[in-house]
C-alpha cells in the first residue's frame, strides 16, 4: 500500500515546506501509525499571490495521483 501526499507553497513559505517534510519523514518512520504503507511525497513551490499558478500545480498533482493509483490497483 502507499500513501500519496502533496504540498503546494510559496516560495516564500520555507518554513512551512521544512514542517510537511518533517510529518512526512516522521509518519514514515512511525511503525505505530504506518504498519505496511509507505509514503510518497511532493512538494511544489509557486510564486507568490498567484492562485493562477497554484491552481494549475493542484491540477497537475491531482493528476499524478489519479495515475499513480490506476498504476497501483492494475499492478
Amino acid at each position: 500500500q502507499f500513501l500519496f501526499s502533496c504540498a503546494i507553497f510559496e516560495e516564500n513559505a520555507v518554513r512551512d515546506d521544512e514542517v510537511f517534510q518533517l510529518a512526512v519523514s516522521d509518519l514514515s518512520l512511525s511503525d505505530d501509525i504506518l504498519q505496511s504503507e509507505k509514503i510518497t511525497h511532493s512538494i511544489k513551490l509557486i510564486e507568490p499571490n498567484n492562485p493562477f499558478q497554484a491552481v494549475q500545480e493542484g491540477k497537475d498533482a491531482l493528476s499524478t495521483i489519479v495515475f499513480l493509483f490506476k498504476q497501483h490497483v492494475h499492478g
